[in-house]
């Protein structure tokens, strides 16, 4: 597979230049070489060998807790960034909700990684700033904690889930597969999912905002995106019983998501959604 590069310059016109696969590959490699010469990232032990650091980006500091699972050699780790609840709350409720998320997952390996969002508004995790503090994190962990950057995944939970419905789409070059667990899209659209595996889950008694039937509605446009263009791994699973809380039946999308990896060079149809705010 070859990779056209054009470059445009004032005086020269267009430069043209072909790379191979294998060569745009050993680029990146020196790229991230260079990224961890001229980066850190502290951490510091908290408890039961989680790390506590900070994210800073677009002028923001988001305060993270992670813990390295398993025995995995540096450059081939996973990352799992999960996004907790609450939003629109006072400080102290979206605190206990970074706290419940800090330990409601276990991988088998891999670094697992909460973040608390920058912010206490209902729209913490999509606020245009969390996208340059997740590229942040991502580069980081790449760099300097030995992730592979194929092997990134979101996850979240509530208004997590309602991230997790907004930035895969958004960023969905930058991860391997995508979880959302409880939460509402508002006004995402899943045009952007077309090479990111999908998941969601559901209570079916979780009908605060109709949740519920719009993940049945989300699990229809998917199926027809599917049948139309050929790509959109997905799935929806809505627990009938459940509410809000799943009672951690949604766990079984960690070893799900830890099966993928991103496509990086993507042989499928590229689509891309840009909202502009004038």
């Amino acid at each position: 597979m070859k990779i056209l590069i054009c470059c445009v310059g004032a005086f020269f016109g267009v430069v043209r230049a072909e790379l191979t696969k294998e060569a745009a590959s050993k680029i990146v490699a020196e790229t991230f070489e260079g990224m961890a010469a001229n980066r850190e990232l502290k951490m510091r032990e908290v408890k039961g060998g989680f790390q506590y650091f900070e994210i800073k980006a677009a002028k923001k500091t988001m305060k993270c807790v992670g813990k390295l699972y398993g025995e995995v050699e540096p450059g081939k780790r996973a990352l799992y960034i999960s996004m907790h609840g609450g939003g629109g709350a006072p400080t102290r409720v979206n605190d206990q909700q970074w706290n419940n998320q800090i330990q409601l997952y276990v991988p088998k390996e891999g670094w697992y990684v909460a973040p608390r969002a920058p912010s206490d508004t209902w729209n913490l995790w999509h606020e245009w700033h969390i996208d340059e503090l997740f590229s942040k994190l991502i580069e980081d962990m790449v760099a300097l904690k030995g992730v592979d950057p194929n092997r990134v995944y979101l996850m979240g939970y509530s208004a997590g889930g309602d991230g997790v419905y907004q930035l895969a789409p958004r960023l969905a070059d930058r991860f391997g597969a995508a979880t959302m667990m409880a939460g509402h899209p508002n006004d995402a659209t899943a045009d952007g999912l077309c090479n990111l595996p999908f998941r969601i889950y559901m209570g079916g008694k979780d009908a605060a905002y109709k949740r519920n039937e719009v993940a049945a509605q989300w699990g229809e446009k998917l199926a027809k995106l599917q049948k139309e263009r050929g790509c959109y791994e997905h799935k929806v699973t809505i627990y009938p019983e459940m509410g809000h809380w799943m009672k951690k039946k949604d766990a079984e999308a960690v070893p799900w998501m830890a099966t993928k990896t991103r496509k990086a060079w993507p042989q499928m149809k590229r689509v891309w959604s840009l909202n502009l705010f004038l």
